[in-house]
């Protein structure tokens, strides 16, 4: 039998987002994560100063996670007091959780484990009372040295200082290698957030912006966070059946997934672009994080949930006959999806905002589904910061697509600002009151549209590829 020792991250996505005021701290953030706490630099660290203790390769290579496996369950204990006391140097401010057990895998270590309280805890320092300078650029730790990233100099406390030297240690070495993280998404790395908004996603030459329900869209982002629908069950149900092996196909497939599900719905916002439109933040297991232009941040969301499904076909594959209950596991396969939030803001709102009210659209857009079926959560803070919409990734695929047609999406804009003001003013009868809207101004609304009006309008605001002018009939209104 061996020990094993899991070691991971906590509130990863707040962390990231904790230098909100500039993107290249907040990527420098995702850098460091992920080369800290790769399995090679992990071994690397562990062949100099616990030779008796590896990485456990069965468990994954997931950002922010770090599994160890030793037959020295001392060795294993001091190699992993250690490794804490590392990564609370080396990214600092944030939080890590430890936990160690026995078991003849890491599968069944884990399942021993369970639910069982974590046996190490490693929390930020507390500051010491007193007046102090904070940080210019995260405003939440204390300064400790001066920092300058691109046109802003100030005093930078230690995790914005770590974070920008991970972000031009990667710039060198791309410049050296002509390759960099996430290389495979099109265009250039915007230095700010206003850039992104601004010009992701843009096409090479192009003078115009793609036509979106916003005449100012280009002064918005969206913040989009996601999380995977049963994947908890499956992977509980793989523990039961004593699977190791599956788990550590389902584990790199789930990794491989998710990254490729990223990349391909940062394609489908164009190919021929100057700058990204897509930034990833954190992209690990079933987690997404990442920044949007907001004209690209529907193609970006309907794209990711369906290339996710992806993974169905993969870990179908890896459940053959002879193990029993296989019947039982493709059916938990058949069932994953993604649940995808989404929130929209002018540019200037800090991300730690907007990832709060992404993480909210998220819980709705899972609740919508009750874990199951992909679908899509979203809040507009430049309209209605209250409310909450969901839409199922499927419905709004076709929709797209254009294969489902929608009659809202084929208004021009004044006859959707018209239907918004009616839409607001609550009458008592919807129906009757879109009805006497569409005779009068000559538009067509089914009469199975209008329930859905609310979400449908919010929509449009963002929608690409919505008419951009309207046409006589449209705002001429019968005299």
């Amino acid at each position: 039998m061996s020990y094993y020792a899991s070691i991971g991250a906590v509130r990863i996505q707040t962390w990231i987002a904790q230098s909100a005021s500039k993107l290249a701290l907040v990527r420098g953030a995702s850098v460091l994560l992920s080369s800290k706490t790769a399995n090679s630099a992990v071994s690397e660290w562990l062949a100099k100063h616990h030779r008796t203790v590896r990485v456990a390769e069965d468990a994954g290579d997931v950002d922010g996670v770090v599994v160890l496996v030793s037959n020295d369950k001392a060795a294993l204990r001091a190699a992993t007091e250690a490794l804490l006391a590392k990564l609370d140097s080396d990214i600092p401010g944030l939080q890590w959780e430890a936990w160690i057990a026995e078991g003849g895998s890491y599968l069944q270590a884990y399942e021993s484990h369970g639910d069982k309280a974590a046996d190490y805890r490693s929390l930020p320092p507390l500051t010491e009372l007193g007046l102090a300078r904070t940080c210019d650029f995260c405003g939440v730790e204390p300064a400790i040295g001066p920092l300058k990233e691109w046109e802003k100099d100030g005093q930078a406390g230690p995790s914005c200082l770590a974070r920008k030297a991970a972000r031009d240690k990667e710039e060198a070495r791309a410049r050296n290698t002509h390759d960099e993280f996430w290389n495979e998404i099109p265009g250039s790395w915007p230095r700010e957030f206003e850039s992104l908004a601004v010009f992701g996603g843009t096409h090479q030459g192009a003078t115009e912006q793609e036509a979106v329900g916003r005449t100012d869209s280009r002064s918005h982002l969206a913040t989009v966070a996601a999380d995977g629908n049963g994947i908890g069950a499956l992977f509980r149900m793989i523990a039961q059946a004593k699977l190791p092996r599956l788990r550590a196909d389902a584990v790199r497939l789930l990794n491989e997934a998710t990254r490729s599900a990223v990349t391909e719905a940062a394609k489908a916002c164009g190919t021929d672009v100057s700058t990204m439109a897509v930034i990833p933040h954190y992209v690990g297991g079933d987690d997404v994080f990442v920044s949007v232009a907001a004209p690209s941040a529907w193609r970006f969301a309907v794209t990711l949930g369906e290339q996710f499904e992806e993974l169905r076909t993969h870990l179908a594959a890896r459940v053959t006959d002879d193990i029993e209950g296989a019947e039982g596991l493709r059916a938990a396969i058949g069932s994953l999806g993604l649940g995808i939030g989404v929130a929209f803001a002018r540019r200037a709102v800090p991300i730690s905002g907007t990832s709060e009210a992404a993480h909210a659209a998220l819980a709705a857009a899972k609740a919508s589904t009750r874990g199951g079926a992909s679908a899509i959560g979203w809040v507009d803070l430049t309209f209605a910061a209250d409310k909450i919409h969901t839409v199922e990734v499927s419905s709004a695929s076709g929709e797209l697509s254009k294969v489902v047609p929608n009659d809202v999406f084929k208004l021009g804009p004044s006859a959707r600002g018209s239907l918004t003001d009616l839409v607001r003013s609550a009458p008592a009868d919807l129906g009757d009151a879109v009805a006497k809207w569409a005779k009068r101004t000559g538009n067509t609304v089914s009469a199975a549209a209008v329930p859905h009006l609310p979400a449908t309008l919010s929509r449009a605001r963002w929608w690409p590829d919505l008419p951009d002018e309207d046409i006589d009939e449209e705002t001429k209104e019968a005299s």
